[in-house]
């Protein structure tokens, strides 16, 4: 759901050459599977209509990417045991709304819709946040 969050709040501040956002599991399970159907349903009651097919994290990404987000410490973990592991852009995504008090994204999959709801306004803050943080200077 991060994935189109930003992407929807990149497009709309014109800033897709200054970012590229790309989702990944650590796992391999889901690989190739579009997101939940109820991920898909909230994110798209805001306006995020970009969403891709899973895929798993790879070895390049701690070189491609300047920051690499896990949603809580156990994914974390996972990221640490990669054999390319670095450690400098590896972050908790609610590190980036630390207003809410909330370290972990909970996962929602085993409750009801209204559990959708609540990771996505999470995760708009955290990614609002981020974007301010990140944004590139002004012309």
């Amino acid at each position: 759901m991060a994935e189109s969050i930003l992407l929807r709040m990149i497009a709309e501040q014109n800033l897709g050459d200054h970012y590229v956002v790309e989702s990944a599991g650590t796992g391999s399970w889901h690989v190739g599977e579009m997101p939940n159907p109820r991920t898909i349903k909230i994110a798209e009651k805001y306006g995020c209509t970009e969403f891709s097919p899973a895929r798993q994290v790879a070895d390049s990404d701690f070189d491609r990417f300047d920051l690499i987000l896990a949603a809580d410490r156990g994914h974390l973990l996972e990221l640490k045991r990669w054999p390319n592991y670095k450690p400098e852009p590896v972050r908790l995504m609610m590190s980036f709304a630390p207003e809410l008090g909330i370290e972990e994204v909970p996962d929602p999959y085993y409750g009801e819709l209204d559990g959708f709801e609540r990771i996505y306004t999470m995760l708009e803050a955290a990614c609002k946040n981020l974007l301010q943080q990140t944004a590139p200077p002004a012309p």
